[in-house]
């Protein structure tokens, strides 16, 4: 199982994974689009993103829960550090904001802010001007990754 959500007598719903003991509640108001990814995505992903507006307006900011199947349990800091040169090749004007580790739930997790232009990536935004910023939190699990992005649109 990976993961449920549940919603409370006023309205919020909280997503929980039983293996990992990770949850979150966040804003019934906020709508939910399940499989959704800007780019084919591989089989081992599943993602649920939360769009805090209409999703049918392009520039809406989100959050995504990933949780990607790996075939060994490996920690928040292997991850990360695997995927360290896969943004400055996959994102137009790659940034680094910042990155560290964090605790959350008294286990380890990384997180790493950075922004990237939308000039090539996200056809329908075609200005330079246009920057996403998202924050990206890694929490491990057993044989598998929860990653968390918080995405907001920039200028």
């Amino acid at each position: 199982d990976d993961g449920r959500i549940s919603q409370n007598e006023i309205g919020d719903y909280t997503f929980a994974d039983p293996s990992s003991g990770l949850s979150l509640t966040y804003p019934g108001k906020w709508n939910e689009v399940y499989g959704f990814t800007a780019k084919e995505r591989p089989i081992n992903v599943n993602n649920v993103v939360l769009i805090g507006s209409d999703p049918s307006i392009s520039k809406a900011d989100n959050m995504r829960i990933s949780i990607e199947a790996t075939q060994q349990s490996v920690s928040a800091k292997e991850y990360f550090d695997k995927t360290v040169d896969l943004f400055a090749e996959n994102f137009d004007e790659y940034q680094l904001i910042s990155s560290g580790e964090k605790t959350i739930s008294g286990g380890e997790a990384m997180y790493r802010v950075y922004s990237w232009s939308t000039k090539e990536t996200v056809p329908e935004v075609r200005s330079s001007k246009d920057r996403i910023t998202q924050y990206q939190v890694y929490i491990a699990g057993q044989e598998k990754m929860h990653v968390i992005t918080f995405t907001s649109m920039k200028v």
